[in-house]
């Protein structure tokens, strides 16, 4: 279902509707030479990138009876076009949000806007594209929409900044002393070359989510990996989601948690109540 359309999936093929996103490795490389040649650090997020995209084959979908009654609403002459049960044929030639392979549409669009600017990936990783003019560079790590950049020009950043302004519109421009980017917070490099990362919010947000409000001095205690055969099974939904959430937070800023994820990772097909409750 593509925003209140349906859409028959069976045509798609895996490598034709993924994008690629900048590996956590490069993206943690770029930050600490970023920090060590005291660069400038920015972020950028393009408001509704797909829809400046284009399907390579447009879509047939079929409206529902709500939406298609707000499209009436909204263009009285398109009443002509309800079908019988109220729905409505349409044809997508955008990367409309939902779609399968909106994502790639986009990267190949942004892709093709740094290009023309004169940046250059690298075949090995293909999310980071680096440019260098009067021998100052600016180094960008892509993540679908959202931009990370460590520049020594200012001059580069400003020509970016106006470059995806003039052709998707004025893009969210972070330059803070903290900066966010997909759930960490990274700040300027100081003075001697150090720079941190952190997860605060984001690590709220999940203790929040999940009511977790117990503190502990250490990520587990001593009969940590004892099972107990008594306890009962408990929603796999809520646990994967809770585990998923908490190895985000632990491949970027919080490895002392690895080993007891990695542990209770083994029991995702059945988790019992105990493994819930270690999670928390």
């Amino acid at each position: 279902c593509v925003n209140g359309a349906m859409v028959d999936l069976s045509q798609y093929e895996y490598f034709h509707k993924t994008s690629p996103t900048v590996r956590l490795e490069s993206l943690s490389t770029l930050i600490n030479v970023g920090a060590l040649e005291r660069r400038n650090f920015s972020t950028m997020d393009v408001a509704g990138a797909y829809l400046h995209s284009h399907l390579e084959v447009p879509h047939t979908i079929i409206v529902d009876r709500a939406m298609a009654a707000t499209f009436v609403r909204l263009r009285p002459d398109w009443a002509q076009y309800l079908r019988h049960d109220g729905t409505m044929y349409m044809v997508l030639d955008k990367a409309l949000y939902g779609l399968p392979e909106s994502s790639v549409q986009w990267w190949k669009e942004i892709k093709s806007t740094l290009t023309e600017l004169g940046y250059r990936s690298d075949p090995c990783e293909p999310c980071v594209f680096q440019k260098t003019k009067n021998g100052k560079t600016n180094t960008l790590a892509i993540h679908v929409d959202d931009i990370f950049g460590a520049s020594q020009s200012e001059e580069l950043i400003v020509e970016l900044y106006d470059a995806i302004k003039a052709k998707y519109g004025s893009p969210t421009i972070h330059r803070d002393d903290v900066l966010p980017y997909l759930g960490m917070g990274i700040s300027q490099p100081s003075s001697d070359g150090s720079c941190a990362v952190q997860m605060q919010q984001y690590t709220k947000k999940v203790l929040d989510e999940f009511g977790t409000t117990d503190k502990a001095s250490s990520p587990t205690v001593d009969d940590f990996f004892v099972q107990d055969k008594s306890s009962p099974d408990t929603n796999p939904s809520e646990f994967l989601s809770l585990l998923m959430k908490l190895m985000y937070l632990a491949l970027r800023t919080r490895p002392d948690i690895l080993l007891p994820l990695a542990h209770l990772s083994t029991f995702c097909k059945r988790p019992k109540h105990q493994h819930l409750q270690q999670l928390h």
